[in-house]
């Protein structure tokens, strides 16, 4: 197993895959606190909201991340594995980047509730606390590297 391997092997709250290439092809390096959580929100948010509007700056993160998704559906089909490729991409659920990104910068928890349509109880210390998790454990990896 070669070491990008092992990377995927250490994470277990996310889609591995898509994390360990986003990291090995440098998109975290690139981003700020804010901008981290609110991309990694994609990776737990699974809900069907109404869509947001992400400016450039997110935009771009979201982009990025949907070329990284994309790029590992297309390799699973060429590996003979049943994926849908669109539906793989889209499994990411951005309608949270703006409401996190926007917390993450200091706005009170009213204020972001303001901004989406979510049921209040999903934009929870729990949501919080598992892309926390995920992004400890991205330092960690990272660390290692």
């Amino acid at each position: 197993m070669n070491f990008k391997g092992r990377v995927a092997c250490e994470i277990s709250a996310a889609d591995e895959l898509v994390l360990t290439e986003m990291m090995f092809g440098g998109v975290f390096t690139e981003l700020d606190a804010s901008q981290m959580a609110a991309l990694l929100s994609c990776f737990v948010f699974e809900e069907k909201a109404s869509a947001t509007n992400l400016g450039d700056e997110l935009g771009g993160c979201l982009r990025a991340m949907q070329g990284y998704a994309r790029h590992i559906a297309v390799l699973s089909k060429e590996s003979k594995l049943e994926i849908d490729e669109d539906q793989y991409v889209e499994s990411f659920k951005p309608h949270l980047m703006d409401v996190i990104h926007t917390w993450c910068c200091g706005s009170s928890f009213a204020e972001i509730l303001q901004k989406t349509d979510v049921f209040e109880g999903r934009i929870s210390v729990t949501d919080c606390s598992f892309m926390l998790v995920i992004g400890c454990g991205l330092s960690i990896t990272y660390k290692t590297i």
